[in-house]
């Protein structure tokens, strides 16, 4: 089965490791479910990175708001490595959409294409708002093999806007170990407030498995050194501890702390498309002034300085069955001009909520994560 997958002197060479991105995923997942129980699935990689083409753009505080949040102190002098990925199972996209004939600086434009392959393309926002958001979704959807196809809607772009940048990432990948589809059946998956029926697959393998005194994990491979992580909390009761503690230090603790086991495992068919507005999220989490008429500073795109975020938009989707994860994700960041080894066999069963990590076992980098809720 075929996969899919859609923001100082320096003295030594430093670039943006995959824990800072880790940082920043874990701080959005709880952001969102404090507002959101349901089930959901975001791409952190996609997100830091079209959030970093806005913050090469900005200047005094408003750099420094983003700064934090992407949790590194300064713009690294070398590109990171998951900005161009190098799995064949990953291929991203960026492009940087601007107004006609709207001027903008060249040494942004350069930093741009130092730290991305990326795009410039052209769009007439001024006079054809409309048109111009069909264009950016069109190659959304190229870029995500049709899996994202309206990201934008038509009140995301306006007569006012004069800048886009998007992230585009699509995902490939199958199981090493393929579940067999016979074993798929109807199960009990049991929520907070009763149990429904989900199409469940089984499989019975050598797995990468942990377990601590609130949780246990299971780890399927991927093809290309790809993870899919399953974080099973020892009840329901307990997601809500579980959700608040994790981190990247938790997490690279139960990757480094994994071992292999055989293991009797079960989990439901996913099939996820969750769209949202970043921007009260990104506000909540520290990145203030950027969305601001009079404060926001992006000084380092136009001299005039006279630019604002009116949102930071993103949607992914996630379908996981016998064969692999099929998974894409779009990012878009809108500017506007201002108005002024044991032998025992483990049991695994994600018959209850859980939260999922997609991961590089060669960085850690967190590609896509999310929580599934039935």
């Amino acid at each position: 089965m075929k996969k899919n997958i859609l923001c100082v002197l320096v003295l030594l060479s430093t670039s943006i490791s995959s824990d800072k991105v880790g940082n920043f995923a874990f701080s959005l997942y709880k952001e969102l479910e404090k507002k959101d129980s349901i089930s959901f699935v975001v791409s952190p990689s996609s997100i830091y990175s079209a959030l970093f083409m806005a913050c090469l753009g900005a200047g005094n505080g408003t750099k420094k708001e983003i700064l934090e949040v992407l949790s590194i102190d300064h713009i690294p002098n070398m590109p990171a490595d998951f900005f161009v990925s190098s799995s064949p199972s990953i291929l991203q996209a960026n492009s940087v959409w601007l107004q006609e004939e709207y001027r903008i600086k060249d040494t942004y434009l350069s930093s741009l294409s130092f730290f991305f392959e990326n795009e410039v393309l052209r769009a007439n926002f001024s006079e054809y708002p409309n048109k111009s958001r069909l264009k950016i979704n069109s190659w959304i959807a190229e870029s995500t093999n049709n899996k994202v196809q309206s990201l934008l809607k038509p009140n995301d772009i306006s007569r006012r806007t004069r800048l886009v940048l998007v992230n585009a990432l699509y995902m490939l990948s199958n199981w090493k170990k393929a579940f067999e589809r016979s074993k798929t059946a109807s199960k009990d998956f049991f929520l907070l407030n009763g149990t429904i029926k989900l199409p469940t697959m089984h499989l019975r393998d050598r797995m990468i498995f942990f377990e601590d005194g609130h949780l246990k994990s299971i780890s399927l491979e991927l093809e290309d050194s790809l993870l899919f992580t399953v974080i099973l909390p020892n009840s329901n009761t307990m997601m809500r501890y579980v959700e608040s503690n994790l981190d990247i230090s938790y997490f690279n603790l139960i990757l480094k702390s994994s071992k292999f086991y055989d293991v009797d495992f079960s989990m439901p068919k996913i099939n996820l498309d969750y769209s949202i507005s970043l921007k009260d999220h990104l506000i909540s989490m520290g990145v203030n002034q950027a969305f601001i008429d009079g404060k926001a500073n992006f000084s380092n795109i136009r001299d005039e300085n006279d630019l604002t975020i009116s949102d930071v938009l993103h949607q992914s989707t996630l379908s996981l069955d016998e064969e692999g994860v099929e998974a894409s994700s779009a990012t878009a960041v809108v500017i506007r001009v201002k108005t002024t080894a044991k032998k025992k066999r483990k049991e695994f069963k994600a018959n209850r909520p859980f939260i999922f990590i997609i991961s590089d076992q060669k960085n850690n980098l967190i590609h896509f994560m999310g929580k599934f809720s039935g």
